[in-house]
C-alpha cells in the first residue's frame, strides 16, 4: 500500500474525530506495512498545522503511539519521523512528549548508551532540520502581501473588518513565527543538556 493510501485511511478516521479508529488503523497498518511507511503517512497528516491545528490532539496521539510502540521512536534515529514532526510543527509540547515517552525510557533501559553522543546526534539533527525549514520560509510583508489599513464600522469603532484572505495570511504568519520560536526553544534545550552532561 502506498503512503498516499495509508494517509487516506488515517484521514477517514480523523475526519470523524474518531481517535479509536485512528489508533486501530495505525495498528492495522503496522501489521501490513513497514514501520517506516506507516510513520511517514502519520507524519504527513500530523505535520499539517492547518488540517490539525489542535496541538494537544497531536501530542496525545504521538504519546499513545510511543507508549504502545516504543521502538518507533528509534527508527532511523536521529532522522526519526517523530523528530521531523516535532521540528516541522516547532512544538515544545511535542518535544517534551517525545522526551518523556521515548528518550527517558530508552536511556533508562539502555544504560550502555553514551548519553553525550546520543544528545549531540539529536542536537545536530534538529539543527539540520531547522536549517532546512528556514530555507523554505518566505517573508510575508506588510503593505505587499496584505495591508494593515483595515476599515471599521461606524457603530463599532473599536473593531476592524478583515478580509478572510488577509486573515488567513496573518494566521499563517503567526503560526510560522510560533514554530520558529518553538524550534529555537528545542535547540536551546538540547544545547543545555549537552553542556551539562
Amino acid at each position: 500500500m502506498k503512503i498516499e493510501e495509508i494517509v487516506e485511511e488515517f484521514q477517514a478516521c480523523l475526519e470523524r474525530k474518531d481517535i479509536d479508529c485512528f489508533e486501530s488503523t495505525f495498528d492495522e497498518m503496522l501489521n501490513k506495512e513497514k514501520d517506516k511507511n506507516t510513520l511517514d503517512a502519520f507524519l504527513t497528516l500530523m505535520a499539517n498545522e492547518f488540517l490539525y491545528p489542535d496541538i494537544n490532539f497531536v501530542v496525545n496521539t504521538v504519546a499513545n503511539i510511543l507508549r504502545k510502540y516504543p521502538h518507533l521512536g528509534y527508527i532511523d534515529f536521529p532522522n526519526n519521523p517523530f523528530i521531523r514532526l516535532i521540528m516541522s510543527r516547532g512544538s515544545e509540547k511535542l518535544y517534551q512528549s517525545y522526551s518523556m515517552e521515548f528518550i527517558l525510557p530508552y536511556l533508562q533501559k539502555n544504560k550502555d548508551v553514551d548519553k553525550l553522543v546520543f544528545f549531540i546526534e539529536f542536537l545536530e539533527t534538529v539543527k539540520d532540520f531547522d536549517m532546512q525549514i528556514s530555507k523554505e520560509d518566505t517573508l510575508i510583508l506588510d503593505n505587499k502581501d496584505f495591508s494593515n489599513m483595515f476599515p471599521t464600522l461606524e457603530e463599532y469603532p473599536a473593531s476592524v473588518l478583515v478580509d478572510s484572505e488577509i486573515y488567513y495570511q496573518m494566521e499563517f504568519a503567526l503560526k510560522k513565527y510560533n514554530a520558529i520560536v518553538g524550534r529555537k526553544y528545542i535547540i536551546n534545550s538540547l544545547n543545555h543538556i549537552v553542556d551539562t552532561i
